[in-house]
């Protein structure tokens, strides 16, 4: 029964998420990460090999930002390991897609205050899924759902949206010989103080309110990972 409650709780966020998107969309915005229209598109791997053959203002002989190659070679902890971004805790909107207008849309939707926090909620998801010794309702009780909940919900000062940019990469088969499918990669850079966004995610999390009460062993595994939070965050 344990790994089919931990299958449920996997797959709460994406439904609830995806919930919030549709009932908002009209509303809220005129395009909120739209749906690839061709459904034979599928995400490369990362580890796949591929070579860029296009990419934003490369006919004005732009060079591809430090920023980007960082972030695909390394993720998150390259980029925020460069020296301009010291102090700062770097957070990337990414879509892919083979329909480039598409993907310019949601580009030019995309609001730090409503999509930001979801950045956030995701990257703390994570970082409690990481910790976790069992499965993490066990291990942390309410606390986990949430303030995963909690924290998409709330409003973020600080966040700057410091750039966009877009690449057509060509991916190989596993052979590393066989072309295989192009897509586009588009990415939005935001970047936050690091002391700011932590006191508003201690604010967050130390303020939850938690239906039901905790085990001993879950106040423990809470009061640990709240005693650690930013480790590895």
């Amino acid at each position: 029964m344990q790994p089919i409650k931990f299958l449920m709780k996997k797959l709460f966020f994406p439904i609830l998420w995806a919930g919030i998107l549709f009932c908002n969309a009209c509303a809220v915005k005129q395009a909120r990460l739209p749906e690839m229209e061709n459904y034979l598109f599928q995400e490369p791997k990362r580890n796949r090999i591929y070579q860029i053959i296009n990419y934003q203002d490369k006919d004005k002989g732009v060079e591809i930002p430090v920023w980007v190659s960082r972030y695909l070679d390394e993720g998150i902890s390259g980029v925020e390991a460069l020296n301009e971004y010291n102090g700062r805790y770097i957070f990337m909107a990414e879509n892919t897609g083979i329909n480039v207008r598409t993907l310019q849309q949601w580009s030019a939707a995309f609001s730090l205050y409503q999509d930001f926090p979801r950045k956030v909620a995701s990257r703390i998801e994570k970082r409690l899924l990481k910790a976790a010794v069992n499965y993490p309702d066990d291990e942390y009780g309410d606390f986990f759902e949430e303030s995963v909940k909690a924290a998409s919900d709330a409003y973020y000062t600080g966040a700057v949206q410091e750039g966009e940019f877009w690449l057509l990469q060509q991916y190989f088969e596993e052979d590393g010989v066989t072309v295989g499918q192009e897509f586009y990669i588009f990415l939005v850079l935001i970047s936050i103080d690091k002391s700011l966004m932590e006191n508003q995610i201690l604010q967050i999390i130390n303020n939850i309110d938690i239906e039901h009460k905790p085990t001993k062993e879950q106040a423990s595994a809470v009061s640990q990972i709240k005693g650690n939070f930013f480790e590895n965050f």
